[in-house]
This record gives C-alpha cells, sequence and structure tokens, in this order.
C-alpha cells in the first residue's frame, strides 16, 4: 500500500486528519517505534483510538489560550479522571489541554502530531510536558535505543512545531513490575537525559524518587495499578512541574 492509498484508508475509517503532505520522518527506514501509524488492529484502526483521536482534534480545535499542552499514553488521558481535581486547581491557571490517549506508544504519537488535528495552528502553547514510552516496554519489548530515538523525534518534531514553547520531556515514570521493565527505564532515562541537553529550550524532568518510598517500592497509594497515578501521584507531578511552567508560562 503507498502513502497516498494509506491515507485515504484512514480517511474511509473516519479519522480527521490534519495536513497531507509527507515529512522527513516518513522516509526513515521503518521500525515499530519510529514510524508513524495510529493504533491498529490488524488492517482495522483501534475503535476506541480512532474515537478518542477524533474528540482530541474537536477539542484542540475549539480551545482558547491554551498555556501548557501535556501530550502522551493514558498516564496523560487520566489527568481528566483520576487526576482531574488536581487539573482543576492545581493546573488550571494554565488552562491545560492533555493530549493523551490510552494504550499509545510512540509512533502514534509521531502520527498524531504529522497527520490529524490533535495540535492545530490556534494552539500556542509557552509549554509542552511529554510523556510517552511505557507502553513501547509492556505493550512490544522495544529496543532501549528504538525508544530513545522516537522520543527523540518527538522533541525534535514538537520543537519545529512550536519553535517558541518550552519542553518539558519526562523520564518513563517507574513500574511496580519493576523486576521486568524497571532495569530499562532506569538505562533508557540518563540516555535521554544526555540527548536533551544538546537541545536548545528542552528541559529533561525525572521526579520517579519522588514517587518511591524509603525502600525503593512504588507505593498503590501514589500509583494504584502500579503503572498509573492516583489523584496523590498526579499532584506530585503537577507540583514538581509547576515550579518549572511558572519560569516560561506568560500570563
Amino acid at each position: 500500500m503507498n502513502y497516498k492509498t494509506f491515507l485515504s484508508v484512514l480517511i474511509l475509517a473516519g479519522l480527521t486528519l490534519g495536513c497531507t503532505a509527507t515529512h522527513a520522518i516518513f522516509d526513515r527506514p521503518y521500525a515499530p517505534a519510529t514510524y508513524p501509524v495510529p493504533r491498529m488492529n490488524g488492517v482495522n484502526i483501534t475503535p476506541h483510538w480512532l474515537a478518542r483521536c477524533n474528540l482530541l482534534s474537536e477539542r484542540a480545535k475549539k480551545a482558547q489560550n491554551t498555556k501548557v499542552v501535556f501530550i502522551g499514553d493514558s498516564i496523560t488521558e487520566l489527568f481528566e479522571t483520576r487526576g482531574k481535581n488536581v487539573a482543576d486547581s492545581e493546573l488550571a491557571k494554565y488552562n491545560p489541554l492533555f493530549l493523551g490517549i490510552s494504550g499509545d506508544r510512540t509512533e502514534n504519537v509521531l502520527f498524531r502530531l504529522l497527520k490529524t488535528e490533535n495540535f492545530p495552528e490556534n494552539i500556542q502553547p509557552d509549554a509542552i510536558v511529554l510523556l510517552i514510552g511505557t507502553n513501547n516496554l509492556g505493550h512490544r519489548a522495544d529496543a532501549t535505543d528504538s525508544i530513545l530515538t522516537a522520543n527523540l523525534l518527538i522533541v525534535d518534531l514538537l520543537r519545529e512545531m512550536r519553535p517558541h514553547a518550552k519542553i518539558f520531556a519526562m523520564g518513563i515514570f517507574p513500574r511496580c513490575d519493576g523486576a521486568q521493565f524497571q532495569p530499562q527505564i532506569d538505562t533508557f532515562n540518563p540516555l535521554f537525559e544526555a540527548e536533551l541537553a544538546k537541545r536548545k529550550n528542552v528541559e529533561y524532568v525525572n521526579i520517579n524518587a519522588q514517587f518511591l518510598d524509603k525502600k525503593g517500592t512504588l507505593p498503590r497509594a501514589l500509583f494504584y495499578d502500579g503503572l498509573h497515578p492516583t489523584e496523590a501521584g498526579y499532584r506530585i507531578w503537577a507540583n514538581e512541574l509547576i515550579k518549572r511552567l511558572d519560569t516560561c508560562v506568560k500570563f
């Protein structure tokens, strides 16, 4: 299937597309984590993903005076439910826009940024918060270098799309199934930090130590299922971000 046919299939499936022009990212050799694609179930777009993606596009087109945009997976999406009290109190002054879709991996975020209206031109934030990659570990066991390359592609794309915005790129959060995934997270995060240090107007943020107890474990009081934050976990995240957001957000 060629590129134009691929886009036609997506339109027929009901996906609201933004720019249909190609981008250099599409010229890269195919790799699961780095080639932009929607969430697929075989040859079909996952229905939940399709509905959620179109919903985010509609919200984004109507949003006004958005100071901060959050981009990510279910951890970002759940700011609207489990973290809603935090979003409505601590973060309200930023008029945040949450562009999270449960289950998203890096390649899905790349697709949303490049080919949908999730992040239209009317959204001109002072800051962008990016957290993505844990599902690349949990769903498909992607290699560390693939997740790193994908995250850097997203960061550089965001810098290209909104050169005035400060990007806060989060290290991947800890998980309770740490024996399986934590060593890879602990390898990825310092590599991500080192690469981000080479980029202007980007700040690496790692608050994982704030989530762990004295034994170095992830308490259920902060991550109810060992992966997604509770309201208390979202409050820790928000408070750590506020210290940084207030240095760049213009009111």
